[in-house]
């Protein structure tokens, strides 16, 4: 299962191998954590779309007849585990980032916790889909010059390709410029001159 701050994922499954000359009328009967309990026949043989870690069971009916009223053998208890990390998989892309138009390199840094063993990381300069290339594979991205108003998105993946996004956006200030017109004044005369500042 892949574990998120909103909860587990509803991809969990355990299935049943079943050899020999065992009959096909068959009722599985299920259990597992909080109270689980389901029941399927003859040839399904998993249990799916589960969201709880741990242990699930089951005990295998087998009969004679399709009614199933005629009992030929019952298997013993079968167990199977759900697995799910033991701390939910997130990561952070920093906020977001004010440069100045004239140094306007930048490094964004993701943080991400969790999961399940080493966590790999892509950084894109569009909103990521099946199709996008990523720019970098690491936890940290340079950019220099970084483009006025551009977002920034990182994918973090774990070793069960359970997979977090976040995004950060970067701002470039506009150049400042500072102007102060000239005076004219008399030999003695004080005079106060008034700087005129734009962008930033």
């Amino acid at each position: 299962l892949c574990y998120y701050n909103s909860g587990y994922t509803d991809n969990g499954s355990v299935s049943v191998t079943i050899t020999g000359p065992y009959s096909s009328y068959r009722i599985f009967n299920w259990t597992g954590p909080d109270e689980f309990l389901a029941t399927t026949y003859d040839d399904v043989t998993s249990i799916n779309k589960l969201n709880k870690p741990g242990i699930y069971k089951v005990i295998i009916n087998f009969y004679n007849d399709a009614a199933r009223t005629d009992l030929a053998s019952v298997s013993e208890e079968l167990q199977a585990e759900v697995t799910a990390p033991s701390n939910p998989l997130t990561v952070d892309a920093g906020t977001n980032k004010f440069v100045c138009y004239e140094d306007n390199a930048v490094t964004l840094t993701a943080d991400a916790s969790g999961g399940t063993g080493t966590l790999s990381y892509k950084w894109f300069d569009e909103e990521p889909d099946a199709e996008s290339v990523s720019i970098e594979s690491s936890a940290s991205l340079s950019v220099s010059p970084a483009p006025p108003g551009k977002t920034y998105w990182v994918v973090v993946t774990d070793e069960n390709l359970c997979s977090v996004t976040d995004e950060v956006a970067v701002t470039v200030n506009p150049a400042i410029s500072v102007s102060v017109d000239d005076e004219a004044v008399c030999y003695g005369e004080d005079v106060t001159f008034t700087a005129t500042a734009e962008g930033g």
